[in-house]
């Protein structure tokens, strides 16, 4: 319960951030993919559940805000942070391979989510959101005590 509810403060902090802050100044011409930058920050360093329902509660709110289909973001995020605990669990915590993850899967979900936009400026974000995983790298990790968790794997063979 206490998860939930810090997923639950931070996905608003986040998404608060990235549609009403980040729009103002802009990175190039886009704005950097926080809420898929700190649900991935979360799954690495171990906090399985609580970055599942980051990712949940920031697509919910992210679709409310954007006036977008309400679900379809949260079904992507919580798809693509599936994908990238399963990458931590299989090939492990490096932190080159998980931040050439984080970059191909933000490419991926701006792709998906707006298949409209030019593939320059998908690749502006994704390389925008990267940086700011590198800056939200090390609040996280002081974190990681807090949200440590068994990984996917584990969970699944508990129960």
């Amino acid at each position: 319960m206490k998860q939930l509810l810090i997923a639950l403060l931070i996905s608003i902090i986040i998404v608060l951030f990235q549609v009403g802050f980040f729009p103002q100044i802009l990175f190039f011409g886009v704005t950097p993919n926080l809420i898929l930058v700190a649900a991935f920050c979360l799954i690495y360093f171990g906090g399985i559940r609580t970055g599942f329902w980051l990712a949940f509660f920031g697509g919910i709110f992210l679709d409310v805000e954007t006036s977008g289909r309400l679900g379809f973001s949260s079904l992507l995020l919580v798809g693509l942070t599936f994908v990238i605990s399963l990458i931590a669990d299989f090939l492990g915590r490096n932190p080159f391979i998980f931040t050439l993850a984080v970059f191909l899967l933000t490419l991926v979900f701006r792709l998906i989510s707006s298949p409209d936009l030019p593939f320059s400026i998908c690749l502006k974000e994704a390389v925008l959101s990267t940086a700011f995983l590198l800056v939200l790298y090390y609040p996280f990790k002081l974190l990681r005590s807090f949200f440590s968790q068994k990984s996917y794997i584990q969970l699944k063979m508990k129960y």
